[in-house]
């Protein structure tokens, strides 16, 4: 367990519309995402509409916003965890952190599984997933598409990796 990185986990709200924007915004932070919102007024939109299963939370060190993470409950007792830090917190314990985080959310929910997908070149974050026990369960391909259907950038190979709680 890494020592002296304690994160907190807030309630994202309308209001982190602007911060949400730079990290989606952020080429090595959204490397390995799919399509992001990188447009105000639509992060605004999503946040707005977010539904009352779907758990997203700003992450902060000291206070300051460093990230963005997330715990999507399905109908099922299962769940889906995500999460994106800043370039700058990688490496030094913060994601560690907030998995061990959502994990203990997931425990209070009553959560019995979890999922979580990754880019298949996004090694640290499969390290962080199986240092938790996660088990990768098939690779597969995230296909962004627009509004009239056409293709985006921002689809990807990706790795759903499993964890009964």
């Amino acid at each position: 367990m890494e020592q002296g990185i304690e994160i907190k986990l807030r309630p994202l709200t309308v209001n982190d519309a602007d911060f949400m924007v730079a990290l989606a915004s952020n080429p090595d932070a959204a490397k390995y995402l799919p399509a992001m919102i990188t447009d105000r007024q639509m992060m605004k939109d999503w946040i707005k509409g977010l539904e009352p299963k779907e758990h997203e939370y700003i992450v902060l060190l000291d206070d300051t916003k460093i990230g963005e993470c997330s715990l999507v409950v399905s109908t099922d007792h299962s769940a889906e965890i995500g999460f994106i830090l800043f370039p700058e917190y990688w490496g030094r314990g913060c994601g560690t952190a907030v998995v061990r985080q959502l994990l203990e959310k997931a425990r209070q929910m009553s959560i019995g599984e979890l999922t979580a997908k990754t880019n298949v070149n996004n090694t640290a974050a499969i390290q962080l997933l199986t240092k938790f026990d996660f088990q990768k369960q098939y690779i597969g391909w995230i296909l962004a598409l627009a509004d009239d259907g056409n293709e985006l950038s921002g689809s990807q190979t990706i790795a759903q990796f499993k964890k009964t709680m």
